[in-house]
C-alpha cells in the first residue's frame, strides 16, 4: 500500500499533467518544467523499484534536466514511423536513444525501435549483444538476430552500420555461367546452426574483399524486407553470354526486387558503341566488316567499314586453283588440270573438294592384255573381254599367247603329213612339212 505521502505525490503528478493536457498552445506540458519532472521522476521510481520517495526521506533527489531536453527533441522530430513521446519501452518506435528506459533507440526492420535490456537470452529472432552507452560504458540489450539479411547492397559498409551487425558483409551471389545476380548482405556464422531455414553458412569473399564464413541463400535468390522497399536499395547485377558480359542493376520496390537490367552482349560491331560491354569501343574483334575477301584489310574507322587492298600470296577457298596471289583486292590463282589417266572415267574439279572422276561405263578401254579382245569400261574400270584364240592352222606350230605382243606362233619339230601318199616320215621343219623319203615300188 502507498503511504499518505506517495498518495499525494501521485495526485500532484495527475494535477500536472491535466494542466499540460489542457494547455491550447501544446506547450503547456513542457512549461511544467521542473516540478512535473520532479514528481514524474520520483513516480518511476516508487512504481519500477527505484529509491523513490521512501516513507523516511524528507527530501527527493532533483532529476536531470536532459530529460526535459530530449522530451523537446521528440516533439520536434519526423519519421516515417509515428512515435509516442509516452511510449519507452522496448518495441517502442522512436528516433533518439534518451526516448528509451534501455538508453538504446536501435534499427529494428524499416524503424528504430527501443531495445530491450538483456543478461544472455532474447526472443526468437534477436540476440544479446553488448553495444556502448552514452558515457562509455557498455550494456548488453536485445538486436535483431540477423540484421539486413538479404538486403541489396554495394559495399560491406552498407551491411555492417548497423547495431549487432558489424561483421555483417556484402556478399556477391553468381551463377552457375559466372553473372552476378546480385550483391546482398549476408551475417556471420560459424557452422550451419548459426543461420536461419535456408541460408547456409558458406566461406565468401565480400564485394570489399573480405574473407569469412556468412549465411548465404541456398537459392541464391532474395526477397525485398519492409526496409529495403522502403529506402528502394540497389544492387549491381550483370548478364553474360558468349559475347561478355554486361553489368546493371536490380533493386527493391512495392513489387519485390525487380529483374537485372542489364543488355545483353553482342559481338562488337563498327557502330561506336561498346557491343560486348567490354570496355572499348569498336576494337577489332572477329568478325567486324569482314567482306569475305582475303586481299583486303578489314577496317573500322568513325564507324565505317573500309577495305583497302593487300598483296602477297593468298588462299582463294576454291580448290580448284593454284598459286593464288592477291591483285587489286581479288585472289586470283591458275586453275588447276584433272586428269587420272583412267580411260573409264570422267575427269572434273569441284571448288569445294577439287579433282573428281566419275565412272563412265559407255567410254571404250583396253586393259593392256593383248590376250583379251572386247575389253570394257564397269563402275570407273575396265575389266577384260574374252580370251584371244590364237589357232593358225599350221601343225608344224606351237600357237601360244604373250600378254604384251599377242598370238604367237612358234615352229616346231612335231611329226606331220603332207597329204601325199608318195612319202613316208614326213616332219616340220621351220614350220613347214619336210618329206623324208620316197615310196619305192
Amino acid at each position: 500500500m502507498l503511504d499518505a505521502r506517495r498518495f499525494l505525490t501521485l495526485a500532484a503528478f495527475a494535477a500536472a499533467l491535466t494542466a499540460a493536457c489542457d494547455d491550447g498552445a501544446g506547450g503547456g506540458g513542457l512549461e511544467v518544467g521542473g516540478a512535473l519532472l520532479d514528481v514524474e521522476s520520483e513516480v518511476a521510481d516508487s512504481l519500477f523499484g527505484g529509491a523513490g520517495l521512501d516513507a523516511g526521506s524528507e527530501e527527493a533527489t532533483a532529476p536531470e534536466i536532459a530529460v526535459l531536453e530530449v522530451a523537446s527533441e521528440v516533439a520536434q522530430e519526423t519519421t516515417d514511423a509515428p512515435t509516442d513521446a509516452g511510449c519507452t519501452q522496448p518495441g517502442c518506435v522512436c528516433t533518439e536513444n534518451t526516448q528509451c528506459d534501455s538508453g538504446q533507440c536501435i534499427e529494428n526492420g524499416a524503424a528504430k525501435k527501443c531495445a530491450k535490456l538483456c543478461a544472455g537470452t532474447c526472443e526468437t529472432g534477436t540476440k544479446c549483444a553488448q553495444v556502448a552507452a552514452p558515457g562509455g560504458d557498455i550494456v548488453n540489450v536485445c538486436v535483431p538476430a540477423y540484421p539486413r539479411l538479404c538486403e541489396p547492397c554495394n559495399a560491406d559498409s552498407e551491411c555492417s552500420n548497423v547495431v549487432g551487425g558489424a561483421d555483417n558483409r556484402c556478399v556477391p551471389y553468381k551463377d552457375d555461367k559466372g553473372a552476378l545476380v546480385g550483391n546482398f548482405c549476408a551475417t556471420p556464422c560459424a557452422t550451419a546452426g548459426d543461420c536461419p531455414g535456408g541460408y547456409a553458412c558458406s566461406e565468401a569473399q565480400s564485394a570489399g574483399g573480405a574473407k569469412s564464413k556468412q549465411c548465404v541463400a541456398e537459392k541464391l535468390q532474395c526477397a525485398c524486407d519492409e526496409r529495403a522497399v522502403k529506402l528502394e536499395l540497389k544492387t549491381a547485377c550483370t548478364q553474360v553470354n558468349a559475347a561478355g558480359s554486361c553489368q546493371g542493376q536490380r533493386g527493391c520496390s512495392a513489387g519485390g526486387l525487380s529483374a537485372c537490367d542489364a543488355k545483353a552482349a553482342e559481338a562488337e560491331a563498327c557502330n561506336l558503341k561498346d557491343d560486348d560491354c567490354d570496355g572499348q569501343t569498336d576494337e577489332p574483334s572477329a568478325g567486324m566488316c569482314d567482306d569475305g575477301e582475303s586481299c583486303t584489310y578489314d577496317n573500322c574507322i568513325g564507324a565505317q567499314c573500309q577495305h583497302p587492298p593487300t598483296t602477297g600470296a593468298c588462299k582463294d577457298s576454291d580448290a580448284c586453283t593454284a598459286n593464288e596471289q592477291c591483285a587489286n583486292g581479288k585472289c586470283i590463282g591458275d586453275k588447276i588440270a584433272c586428269d587420272d589417266k583412267n580411260p573409264c572415267t570422267v575427269d572434273a574439279c569441284n571448288p569445294a573438294v577439287g579433282c573428281t572422276a566419275t565412272g563412265d561405263d559407255s567410254a571404250s578401254c583396253t586393259d593392256s592384255n593383248a590376250c583379251s579382245v572386247g575389253d570394257s569400261c564397269k563402275a570407273g574400270v575396265c575389266l577384260p573381254g574374252a580370251v584371244t584364240v590364237c589357232d593358225d592352222q599350221n601343225g608344224c606350230t606351237a600357237d601360244s599367247c604373250d600378254p604384251k605382243t599377242g598370238c604367237v606362233f612358234a615352229p616346231n619339230l612335231a611329226p606331220c603329213s603332207d597329204d601325199n601318199l608318195c612319202t613316208v616320215a614326213d616332219v616340220c621343219a621351220g614350220a613347214q612339212i619336210q618329206t623324208r623319203a620316197p615310196i619305192l615300188f
